[in-house]
């Protein structure tokens, strides 16, 4: 008997490939249903992956998608070796011959692989010359070539570069100097023109904001910035508004300078309500303004992010953050009048948001400070509040000079 065994002759390379591809070649993808969610919708819903970023585990979550791509691509590469059309074994790949010694009889060819196709060509997308932000400065992708221009529109964090309507490339650029008790005490903000290669064509001076450290907290580790800078939009892209705060005790001053985004020409220079800097047991830091929206009746949102901190000298003093939200009248052209936007008050400490609802309805966005929860507030076209709607994450419906849905 074991003699008659060690007859057996052993099945050689071709053999066993063979036999590997008949299984592969019967192998199908389950079935799925259409109306229930399959285990990529399950495993990583938005909800999923909002709720798991709260709880403080995406950093395991994100190992472990990173373990199911890996597999993926793994079983794609084995998918693909099956597969794959055999011919003769040459000595890089491996053995050439049988035990024998005799040569091998080249296997038959296999269908082509029924793996899914994971990539479609489509149309090249229109536009296909994109401004990017590559670190500090910004950079024109041209999606159609693969290349990416020469870098321009370096400035500090706030830089905005865009496309002008009339086509043409432009930057509110943001410098600053004067570095003081932890924060910057100057700064400038510049339009330039830009031709297709990114080099200035044109410039012209917006405003220069200078802002002072508070002489009563000399040597302390918390201070607020003395000066804040921040560009913001409407639905017409052709108005730029620069939003700034600067400090000089015992008040913040803030507004709004109106840009024509073509001519780089100041159109207004429109001030805001000045905040106190705090007291003696507690400070207050104010941030630029900036546009968060359309309410309706030629009226815009105007919110000004400030935070309070007590007390005043502690290493790990108590924060408060909350929001001033003004309601100003908009022409098109010029801003007025600056009264307090009383609804939202109590909507949230970040009001983030407002855009217009048919009927001259209306709406905010406001978080929570640590962004786990937001409302949006409905608000009547008498002024009415209509209704909170609490949900989870940041709001954001983009930038409302570009075309965004809620």
């Amino acid at each position: 008997m074991a003699s008659a065994a060690n007859d057996v002759a052993s099945p050689d390379d071709a053999e066993i490939s063979r036999l590997v591809r008949d299984v592969a070649g019967a192998w199908e993808m389950p079935p799925v249903r259409l109306d229930q969610p399959g285990w990529r919708d399950r495993a990583r819903s938005p909800r999923a992956r909002r709720a798991a970023f709260l709880r403080g585990t995406a950093g395991r979550l994100g190992r472990a998608a990173g373990g199911a791509i890996v597999l993926t691509v793994a079983a794609a590469v084995l998918g693909v070796w099956l597969t794959r059309p055999s011919g003769p074994a040459s000595p890089s790949q491996g053995p050439g011959r049988s035990p024998s010694g005799t040569a091998r009889p080249e296997p038959s060819r296999v269908a082509a692989s029924q793996l899914p196709k994971l990539l479609v060509n489509g149309d090249m997308p229109s536009p296909s010359l994109l401004i990017a932000s590559i670190e500090s400065t910004f950079s024109l992708v041209d999606l159609a070539t693969g290349t990416v221009g020469q870098t321009f529109g370096q400035g500090q964090w706030g830089t905005d570069v865009r496309r002008a309507p009339n086509g043409v490339l432009y930057c509110i650029c943001i410098g600053a100097d004067g570095y003081e008790s932890g924060s910057f005490t100057r700064m400038t903000v510049t339009w330039n023109r830009y031709d297709a290669t990114g080099s200035v064509t044109g410039s012209a001076p917006v405003g220069d904001f200078v802002g002072s450290p508070d002489p009563r907290d000399v040597g302390v580790t918390e201070q607020a910035q003395h000066v804040a800078v921040h560009v913001s939009y409407t639905a017409d892209p052709s108005i730029a508004f620069v939003g700034w705060t600067v400090h000089a005790h015992p008040a913040w001053r803030s507004g709004l300078d109106l840009v024509d985004v073509t001519t780089g020409a100041v159109l207004q220079r429109f001030s805001l309500p000045d905040d106190a800097d705090g007291t003696e047991t507690t400070r207050t830091g104010v941030d630029a303004p900036r546009v968060i929206g359309s309410i309706g009746g030629g009226r815009l949102a105007v919110a000004r992010p400030t935070y309070r901190w007590s007390p005043p000298g502690a290493v790990n003093p108590n924060y408060l953050f909350s929001t001033d939200t003004f309601v100003v009248t908009f022409d098109g052209a010029r801003l007025s009048g600056a009264d307090t936007l009383a609804v939202a008050s109590g909507c949230g400490g970040n009001v983030s948001e407002a855009g217009e609802v048919a009927g001259g309805a209306w709406w905010l966005a406001c978080a929570s400070v640590d962004g786990g929860q937001s409302v949006l507030r409905r608000v009547g076209a008498d002024g009415r509040i209509l209704g909170d709607t609490l949900v989870s994450g940041i709001v954001d419906v983009g930038d409302p000079s570009a075309t965004s849905a809620v």
